[in-house]
């Protein structure tokens, strides 16, 4: 799953519109995180404010990102680079 450390890929996926997708944050034991770990140093919700049921993060269809309950069935955003192994 791809981690946004920036609004580099966030301009690509813009074609997803209409798609909601996880984007692989979410927060665990109150503090939140990507899935390969690396620090949450960029984002860009729709309504920055928090919801305490809510522990994970999907893109809205509004292109902004959302809180959302984990146990939502959205799709995944995934990049290759070749030469890498997964």
């Amino acid at each position: 799953m791809y981690v946004f450390g920036s609004d580099t890929y966030l301009k690509f996926c813009h074609f997803f519109s209409g798609i909601e997708l996880w984007l692989g944050l979410r927060r665990v034991d109150g503090v939140w995180g990507w899935a390969d770990g690396s620090p949450v140093d960029y984002a860009n919700f729709g309504d920055p404010h928090e919801h305490p049921s809510k522990d994970c993060v999907s893109w809205n269809d509004d292109r902004t990102w959302q809180y959302s309950t984990c146990d939502n069935e959205y799709r995944t955003f995934c990049i290759w680079q070749p030469g890498i192994d997964n």
